[in-house]
């Protein structure tokens, strides 16, 4: 078969339907988001450019962060009986009330993660300082913070991290039927990547 020349022609003066509101977002590993680059030039930048959502705190750190003590690098996990105790200076990462206040003052939809293994593999022995039970009260600790401390009911939350979920389907269900008790209006969402 030759080759075909096919011309397309796109009227952006006329609007048909918005896929979805939240399609122009952002991503913001934590630990590379410093507060020296929180200011009202990157605040305007998002408000002028109609950005909607900013996913928190990454991908791989959503996987093995501790949200109430994060470490504040990459690869670090502050309940691994292992974790010699060194954070980062917390000037250098962006904690979640910092997360939050970016939030108010952007005015986008949170997007958070939330680790449900407490670590990138897929089997529970690469979990072992994950018992269900705490992970499901921090869990439940976040959402509350976002829900109710930080008045951000309907939240986006999403759990894990490109891992093997089809290996912890009843762990991420329980996760997901956590944060909808404490905000039956939040969205879970999962990602798996084949």
């Amino acid at each position: 078969h030759g080759d075909t020349n096919v011309a397309v022609s796109i009227d952006a003066s006329k609007e048909k339907w918005t896929i979805s509101k939240y399609l122009a977002s952002t991503h913001i590993t934590y630990t590379n988001a410093a507060d020296s680059i929180y200011n009202d030039t990157l605040v305007n930048w998002y408000k002028m450019n109609n950005i909607r959502s900013a996913r928190y705190p990454g991908g791989t750190p959503a996987a093995i962060w501790n949200w109430e003590y994060p470490c504040g690098k990459m690869d670090c996990y502050t309940l691994d009986p292992q974790w010699n105790g060194k954070r980062t200076d917390d000037k250098e990462w962006m904690s979640i009330s910092e997360y939050m206040d970016f939030v108010d003052e952007t005015n986008i939809k949170p997007l958070i993660g939330v680790n449900y293994k407490c670590g990138i593999e897929g089997n529970k022995k690469h979990w072992p300082y994950c018992d269900l039970d705490d992970s499901l009260r921090r869990a439940w600790r976040l959402a509350d913070y976002v829900a109710n401390t930080r008045k951000h009911k309907g939240a986006f939350y999403y759990i894990g991290n490109e891992d093997e979920i089809i290996a912890s389907t009843e762990r991420w269900k329980k996760h997901a039927m956590t944060i909808k008790k404490v905000d039956p209006t939040a969205k879970t969402i999962f990602n798996f990547n084949y």
